[in-house]
């Protein structure tokens, strides 16, 4: 029997039992697995946070305010998956026949270097080429489906291949994944409805999008963990620290394409800090911007000297001289009379 029959074959039997499978899930399902690792994550940081605070180590409790936002961000989306995964009642769904679960299983083999069928654990497995999200190496990662499963909460699971975790969450080795537990966002109603159906080519290729695709706003960590950069600020792009910029009012990153500058001191500004000019509408820093008089209007000193030298102009002019010159108290004396003046006597 040659190499090609011998697939072909096994691919027929797996379509078999996965359809088998999908054409009798008609049950609800149990209640998906809720982890305990985002609850004791969140609670730990509150706990260091308010130490830090009680004992009066401002910066340190600063600093851990960022671990606060993310382990809320991570307990957050493990909320929201726990929600779209409780069972509902089946609505229905038109399967694969097993010959069209065949193909799409051939044409794995064309899609992925490496197919995997392991019949004695009911799970099917593709390797996706090395992932890189701006220019940051992580690796292949295998994606291992688990077809008896389907329908019964979360069916599969992506495993890195050559782990690169992020700095100091040795668990998290991909923005988006996390326990080897993807973070689908958009795609999981896709993903879950290609996999009740037995298309199976469509749903490993939404998910190797979804592990080739970076949104900070949905990331258990930033990538900036991994790269040794930070986020700018302003967009979320992760970047180098060469190419990152503190602001100097706030002290956050930004990226090139986001940095302002105030046009009076040059200081390096983020958007939240970058104020405009009321008059000019030139970029500047708050130091740099005055209350325009009698007004809430800020502008820059020289719009503002603009307007006072305007004021000076309209100013009338002082009094032509020799017609009359200031009394002692003030108010303008007559000019003397030259004519009196030929006419008084002379003393002898």
């Amino acid at each position: 029997m040659s190499t090609e029959t011998s697939l072909m074959r096994r691919q027929l039997r797996a379509a078999v039992q996965i359809h088998t499978h999908l054409a009798s899930t008609g049950r609800l399902s149990p209640l998906p697995v809720l982890y305990d690792r985002e609850w004791d994550e969140l609670t730990n940081s509150i706990r260091r946070f308010e130490l830090a605070r009680d004992k009066g180590w401002q910066i340190a409790a600063d600093s851990l305010l960022s671990d606060l936002d993310l382990s809320a961000a991570s307990l957050g989306r493990r909320l929201d998956r726990f929600r779209t995964e409780l069972p509902r009642a089946p609505a229905p769904l038109q399967v694969l026949g097993p010959r069209d679960i065949a193909a799409d299983l051939a044409a794995l083999e064309e899609e992925f270097e490496e197919v995997d069928l392991n019949f004695q654990e009911k799970k099917l497995s593709v390797v996706t080429p090395d992932i890189e999200l701006q220019d940051t190496y992580l690796g292949p990662f295998r994606i291992v489906l688990h077809w008896e499963e389907i329908g019964k909460g979360t069916c599969y699971c992506v495993v890195a291949e050559d782990p690169q975790p992020a700095e100091g969450y040795d668990h998290v080795k991909h923005p988006h994944v996390t326990d080897d537990r993807l973070c689908e966002g958009e795609g999981s109603t896709a993903i879950r409805k290609t996999s009740a159906q037995g298309r199976l080519l469509d749903f490993f290729t939404l998910v190797k999008q979804i592990l080739e695709t970076y949104n900070p706003n949905s990331a258990y960590v930033a990538l900036s963990r991994w790269s040794g950069g930070r986020d700018c600020h302003d967009c979320g792009t992760s970047v180098s620290d060469e190419d990152s910029y503190g602001c100097s009012r706030c002290s956050e990153s930004v990226c090139d394409s986001c940095r302002n500058s105030c046009e009076a001191c040059d200081e390096t500004l983020c958007s939240g800090c970058c104020t405009t000019c009321g008059e000019c509408n030139g970029s500047f820093c708050r130091g740099c911007l005055k209350f325009r008089p009698g007004s809430r209007v800020l502008i820059c000193n020289e719009c503002l000297e603009k307007g006072e030298n305007s004021d000076d102009d309209e100013t009338p002019a002082d009094d032509p001289p020799g017609e009359f010159s200031a009394g002692g108290d003030g108010c303008p004396a007559p000019a003397a009379d030259s004519l009196c003046l030929e006419e008084a006597a002379v003393p002898a």
